[in-house]
């Protein structure tokens, strides 16, 4: 069914996924769950905590092909720099001050590219983390990926303050 696979792009357009203001709710549909938590019929799962997309996190698309390409590339040929490294002393010593990032702009035509600070930003923290794929592992890839990820930090929070995560 067409509506069904179109229903991400609608709640997007409607704004759903930047308010939780914007999420339609039908009041005739409301029911209360035995622990006491009001939750809506007719339209899918309201959560109880909205936590807005982050659109700041993305990049041009055209970068990720070019980013796995550097990555293997780079650490193919580099591959006795990372053989007694730890992932600590990768993040902390290895990787740092944008400097893979610099040599990533450096390989890709100019005249395709323009980056701002936002981009270098998000770039950097994408192209960290697939080094760490590459050379670690795919959970160190998400452990880097999501350090700034605004819903998982909202969880980490809410779970610090005693808020019944799972009921």
């Amino acid at each position: 069914n067409k509506e069904y696979f179109n229903e991400f792009e609608k709640r997007y357009d409607d704004g759903e996924l930047e308010s939780a203001d914007s999420i339609k709710v039908v009041d005739s549909l409301k029911f209360v769950t035995p622990k006491g938590k009001i939750v809506y019929g007719g339209g899918g799962i309201i959560p109880d905590v909205s936590v807005a997309i982050d659109t700041t996190r993305y990049f041009s698309g055209m970068h990720y092909g070019l980013l796995n390409e550097f990555v293997f590339n780079y650490t193919d040929t580099h591959r006795k720099d990372f053989e007694k490294l730890s992932l600590e002393d990768f993040l902390t010593s290895y990787y740092k001050d944008y400097q893979l990032l610099e040599k990533y702009l450096e390989s890709i035509p100019s005249d395709h590219v323009k980056v701002d600070k936002e981009d270098k930003q998000n770039i950097n923290l994408y192209l960290e983390a697939l080094f760490v794929r590459e050379i670690y592992d795919d959970n160190s890839f998400y452990k880097v990926l999501n350090q700034q990820d605004k819903m998982i930090e909202r969880v980490i929070e809410l779970n610090s303050e005693g808020y019944p995560v799972a009921q």
